[in-house]
This record gives C-alpha cells, sequence and structure tokens, in this order.
C-alpha cells in the first residue's frame, strides 16, 4: 500500500463524551467584548472546572483550526455593556451576585476584566439547531439564569430551547423524542416526526 500524503500530519477523529445536562461547577475563562443588533455586549465564555468534563469547551476551542476558532455558544452568558431596561439591570445584578456567593474573597468593582478565573455553578439543558446537512441536532445549552450557591441544584435541567426558539420543558422534551425515535424504530423514515401538539398527553 502506498503511503498516503501528509500522513503523519493527519488529526484522527475519536468519538468524544457530550456534555450531559445538570449542573457543573464552572470558571470564567475569557470576557469577550462584541456588538449584536447595535447594542455592544460583554460575554463570559465558561469552561467545566473539574470531573470527568473539566476543561470540556477550552478542547473544543483548540480542536478547531485557525480562522475557524471559536468559543462555543452554549458555554457563554452575556449581557449588555451599559444595561438601561430594568430587567437588564436585574438580571446583571443577580449574575454578579451570584459570582460573588462562589467567589468569597471577590467583590465586584465595575472591572469586568476581573471576572476573569473566577468560579460559578451552572445549569446546562440542550439546545436545537440545524446542521449543515439540513437535519436537526441538539447541544449542550448554559441557562443564562445563575442561582446564588446557596440556591445551586445539582440536578436541575433547564428548558430546552427548540430550533423555532420555543422553550420546552427538560422531560417533556425528552418524552418527545422518545416517542419519535420508537416510531422511526418501527416504521424508519416514512415516519413524519410528530410536534408537540400532536402528542396525547
Amino acid at each position: 500500500m502506498k503511503k498516503i500524503e501528509n500522513y503523519d500530519d493527519i488529526k484522527v477523529t475519536e468519538n468524544k463524551p457530550v456534555l450531559q445536562v445538570g449542573g457543573y461547577e464552572c470558571v470564567i475563562k475569557n470576557v469577550k467584548h462584541f456588538e449584536h443588533n447595535g447594542i455592544k455586549k460583554i460575554s463570559l465564555e465558561l469552561d467545566i472546572a473539574n470531573g470527568e468534563f473539566k476543561d470540556y469547551y477550552q478542547n473544543k476551542y483548540d480542536e478547531r483550526s485557525g480562522d475557524a476558532k471559536y468559543w462555543d455558544d452554549g458555554a457563554t452568558l452575556s449581557f449588555p455593556e451599559e444595561p438601561i431596561e430594568d430587567k437588564e439591570k436585574s438580571y446583571f445584578k443577580g449574575l454578579i451576585t451570584a459570582i460573588q456567593s462562589y467567589n468569597q474573597n471577590y467583590t465586584w468593582n465595575w472591572d469586568e476584566e476581573s471576572l476573569k478565573g473566577l468560579k460559578i455553578n451552572c445549569n446546562f439543558s440542550l439546545k436545537e439547531y440545524e446542521g449543515s446537512d439540513g437535519n436537526i441536532y441538539t447541544k449542550p445549552q448554559v441557562s443564562r439564569f445563575v442561582n446564588s450557591k446557596d440556591n445551586f441544584k445539582k440536578d436541575y435541567v433547564p428548558t430546552v430551547r427548540t430550533i423555532n426558539n420555543e422553550f420546552i420543558k427538560y422531560e417533556e422534551y425528552k418524552k418527545i423524542n422518545d416517542q419519535n425515535k420508537q416510531l422511526n424504530d418501527l416504521f424508519g423514515d416514512s415516519v413524519v416526526e410528530i410536534s408537540n401538539e400532536q402528542l396525547p398527553f
């Protein structure tokens, strides 16, 4: 057999464990400034701090090549750089209060760069997205609402965000998918997936 060109430089693709839903201790790896719809925002880029999935998002970032490098939006918490509306101010204060509860010696000093390296517990659910092949897939998605240390529940799973930007309770979403899978196993590709409204429960 003839040796494949650049064989020694070819990267091997392996199946790796996918982050599961539930609660994790996270670390704020980076603070990024960006603009969306004319609004200046700040994004906290998170990663898993310990356990089986430690450095989960850093590893995904490192595996991406050159111009394709980006931090997975499933592990970011964003807020306006200058909150104006009351709900924006309330969300921001809630987030900062939660961060302070996990980092006893930290005091918010209005310098967003000081958030790097701090720990915060977050709950992950799922988010649907359309793949390049036109099929719908799911990926882990952090809940933007973060509880303080005293109110954090590791087993809590937030609502699932569908491809239509609707939010469904995780257990309900799982039940719908399990029923669709059973029908597909029985009838194959001829089955049309049923929507939430078509279910008898």
